[in-house]
């Protein structure tokens, strides 16, 4: 789930189907050092600081529907559903990308020889499995928007990665995400005020996929200040939330405000400069940017305490990150 997606005439190198996973030899990469490096390969290769990214999401959609405190431990366990979908689909999204990560990103664990194409792909379809049982847990409706969460990241990672579709495939992954959360409460069907930030995600997200496109190479200037906008008015358009719920907070307008400038900021910057480590560390900052896109949505239609609940995920994130590439 990782939003950065080759280009269209690329799709050769980053084509994955069961067959191609499963029937390579398993011997083809050996794992090379002692068990602690293998564990920090499996580590990177689930991308440790952007689960806690996923974990906002859906704390976030659980107290925009007004979640209760005896419901506490409903949200834990979608919490941990989340995170096993999240992993699953940043692993197989490896998985698919092994021939194109070879050439640009030899470092990661699968074209280093630290992780088997095989195991990587085991290991993904099991964290995707163990997602939706574990949010079966919580709720039928939940287990039933996770199926489609992995539903749409298998599509995403074997048929639409390298379309025009795929930043939005990404960003309606992380809606889906967000529902999970949404989903406990019982008006999440009718309730009309789950529209608006379910777009918004979703485009916050697909635009940090054209943002993300050519990371790695060379950055088109107009590609990058298209994800910027996106990125940036998505986050400004939460302003509406605090007209459209009935306990809308006018206090989350300024700090809306102030992360869609930065986020703006930010984005420019890189597409003035180019450089692939500029548009590296900026993809970075608005993955990290979603946990604040999460805590200005619930602080806009809850208020600044549950606006904070969800901000926590960012120490986690913030922590990982120095030591975890998000990207």
């Amino acid at each position: 789930m990782t939003p950065t997606e080759p280009e269209g005439g690329e799709d050769a190198v980053c084509r994955c189907s069961a067959s191609s996973v499963f029937d390579a030899p398993a011997t083809a990469l050996p794992l090379r050092g002692p068990s602690s490096n293998r564990l920090r390969a499996y580590l990177e290769l689930i991308r440790v600081p952007n689960l806690f990214t996923a974990s906002a999401d859906v704390t976030a959609g659980f107290l925009y529907m007004g979640g209760r405190r005896q419901d506490l431990d409903v949200l834990a366990t979608l919490v941990g559903a989340s995170v096993c979908l999240y992993a699953g689909g940043v692993a197989l999204n490896d998985v698919c990308d092994a021939r194109r990560d070879a050439l640009e990103r030899p470092e990661r664990p699968i074209p280093s020889g630290r992780i088997t194409r095989r195991a990587a792909a085991l290991f993904a379809c099991s964290l995707l499995l163990l997602g939706i049982l574990v949010a079966t847990l919580a709720s039928p409706r939940a287990g039933v928007v996770a199926a489609l969460l992995t539903i749409s990241i298998l599509f995403y990672n074997t048929v639409l990665k390298a379309t025009v579709l795929g930043p939005w495939t990404i960003g309606i992954c992380r809606a889906l995400n967000l529902s999970l959360g949404l989903s406990v409460h019982p008006t999440f069907r009718t309730f009309v005020g789950t529209i608006p930030i379910l777009l918004l995600i979703t485009t916050y997200t697909a635009s940090i996929g054209v943002f993300a496109r050519d990371e790695a190479t060379n950055s088109k200037r107009k590609r990058l200040v298209r994800g910027t906008l996106g990125v940036s008015l998505s986050t400004a358009a939460l302003a509406v939330i605090p007209f459209i719920t009935p306990d809308g907070r006018l206090s989350a307008i300024l700090f809306i405000a102030g992360l869609a400038a930065f986020l703006g900021v930010q984005g420019f910057r890189a597409a003035n400069s180019r450089a692939p480590g500029d548009v590296q560390r900026t993809v970075g900052i608005f993955i990290l940017g979603l946990i604040g896109f999460d805590a200005a949505m619930t602080w806009a239609a809850g208020g600044i305490a549950a606006g904070a609940a969800v901000a926590v995920w960012i120490i986690p994130t913030a922590y990982f990150r120095t030591r975890f590439k998000m990207s």
